[in-house]
């Protein structure tokens, strides 16, 4: 596992059409489609370890076991500042950026024009007033000295293995990943996805740009697993 982290992922999804038509293609194979193609390597699919730990202070235990909850905390609101950032300025950006000069690229990415490129930013900042993403951040090391004096109360606190078949949380599951090529490659072959699902930009159709809208807002949900390299000593667990 990437980074020795879990992170799952609730996002809220503001409602973006009434149309039944753009309801109809979420549920289904275009839904489908976009889950398995959108940053797909951060994913947990099968790939997750039976336990997993949560790094917490005294209160915190408490309250897991009083009420059989794991909290979700604002992204925005977590210690690391860049926790909403990363993934937009160090790597989508990083990538639109390579595009336009024409270096750094990797041969399977198809050609976008520099206005294209300004449509996909200009997408992914949409999008992202569409929802508030909400984490709780879990690790596969159960014994990570960082993570006891960072969130564990400099080690007077407790570190919580949870059994992964017995969790029931309305979340995405996604590896983070600290590794910045790896981030590149991954942004670089969304990148691609986008350009083959939809085509030329600007997008005029009603019911395609929602769609747009939508992927782009799966794009900013799932790009909060890219953190910064620095941390990855830390192995930070929310």
């Amino acid at each position: 596992m990437v980074g020795d982290e879990e992170q799952l992922i609730e996002g809220h999804d503001v409602d973006a059409s009434g149309e039944a038509e753009v309801v109809a293609a979420v549920e289904g194979d275009w839904g489908r489609l976009h889950q398995r193609n959108i940053l797909a390597d951060r994913l947990a699919n099968n790939r997750t370890p039976d336990i997993l730990y949560h790094y917490c202070s005294p209160e915190t235990l408490i309250a897991i076991l009083s009420k059989s909850t794991l909290r979700f905390s604002d992204l925005t609101k977590l210690n690391d500042e860049e926790e909403t950032v990363w993934g937009y300025e160090a790597v989508f950006k990083e990538c639109l950026s390579r595009i336009i000069k024409g270096r750094g690229v990797p041969t399977f990415v198809p050609s976008l024009s520099e206005r294209e490129c300004e449509i996909l930013d200009e997408g992914w900042l949409s999008a992202s007033k569409m929802f508030r993403p909400f984490a709780c951040c879990l690790s596969s090391d159960g014994g990570s000295l960082s993570q006891w004096r960072a969130y564990s109360n400099d080690g007077r606190g407790y570190c919580v293995g949870l059994n992964t078949r017995n969790l029931s949380l309305p979340a995405q599951q996604l590896h983070v990943c600290y590794d910045e090529e790896r981030q590149l490659n991954d942004m670089f072959k969304t990148l691609k996805f986008f350009k083959e699902s939809f085509g030329d930009f600007p997008i005029d159709d009603g019911v395609q740009r929602t769609l747009f809208l939508m992927s782009m807002s799966m794009l900013a949900i799932r790009a909060s697993a890219f953190k910064n390299p620095h941390f990855a000593t830390r192995r930070k667990s929310g």
